[in-house]
């Protein structure tokens, strides 16, 4: 408007699509808003970073609505995180725990016999790669269901590895031992690139990955105001050989609806 012109109004604006409730726009007369209260429900029930990885990997970012159902709720939290992460890592924790001491080993990487190559394809993110570029695009354009994504690849292809190698049988064949210790450094060093990605979604959770890693991010995280360096963190080999790694509880519970 003439006159105006020192207000500085935008020339553009970005806008996303909206949620929904259990199918439905929300609406005063349908009194079906997701407010404060069901938010904290969410929250208190499973955990903030749950809330947080539903809002991002489901969310409206794009231009169709998204529904926010409390049944695709707890199906994404239980696929994702308690079947798909949490159990993942218990089972590379453990697993390293009973057979390496709960040491990271040393890995072999010229044994053949391993196929460990073709769980390092997947998450071998260099700088070179167009893999890292695409996650730092993705954070800045917002993209986060892209990179939650990505992150779960990465795990399911653990999981995966775990039943081709099954190192949970060779671990009977003492012989077998330094096989072993690689195949489960693998599939700690694949999780550790993984929580990489999903930090800024699940920064608790993250965190808690990484001291039972024997990581050191958070406290680079924290001398740096929340900036890391994502394009070496990421490369392969990150997890010291010799690293001790912790058991503790399960990241995130199944959860079973309560019985009418």
């Amino acid at each position: 408007l003439d006159g105006f012109d020192w207000v500085g109004l935008p020339k553009l604006l970005y806008s996303h699509s909206f949620w929904i409730s259990e199918g439905r726009k929300m609406s005063k007369s349908e009194g079906n808003f997701i407010d404060l209260e069901k938010l904290d429900h969410y929250v208190e029930t499973f955990s903030l970073d749950a809330l947080r990885y539903f809002l991002a990997s489901n969310g409206p970012m794009g231009t169709t609505d998204s529904d926010f159902a409390e049944a695709k709720f707890i199906e994404v939290y239980n696929s994702d995180l308690a079947n798909t992460l949490g159990n993942c890592f218990n089972r590379v924790v453990n697993m390293t725990s009973r057979y390496c001491n709960a040491i990271a080993q040393s890995p072999n990487a010229s044994d053949e016999s391993i196929p460990y190559q073709n769980l390092r394809a997947v998450v071998d993110l260099n700088p070179s790669d167009c893999n890292v570029t695409t996650i730092q695009e993705d954070y800045e354009v917002l993209d986060l269901s892209d990179v939650a994504r990505m992150a779960r690849d990465i795990i399911e292809n653990i999981d995966i590895y775990i039943e081709v190698t099954k190192p949970f049988k060779l671990a009977k064949d003492e012989s077998k031992l330094p096989e072993v210790g690689t195949i489960l450094y693998n599939c700690a060093e694949a999780l550790r690139i993984a929580s990489l990605l999903l930090w800024p979604i699940m920064p608790t959770k993250c965190e808690e990955i990484w001291q039972r890693l024997g990581c050191d991010y958070k406290d680079q995280l924290d001398a740096n105001g929340g900036r890391g360096k994502l394009d070496e963190w990421v490369q392969w080999g990150g997890l010291e050989p010799g690293t001790a790694l912790t058991q503790g509880d399960p990241l995130f519970m199944r959860y079973s609806p309560p019985k009418d």
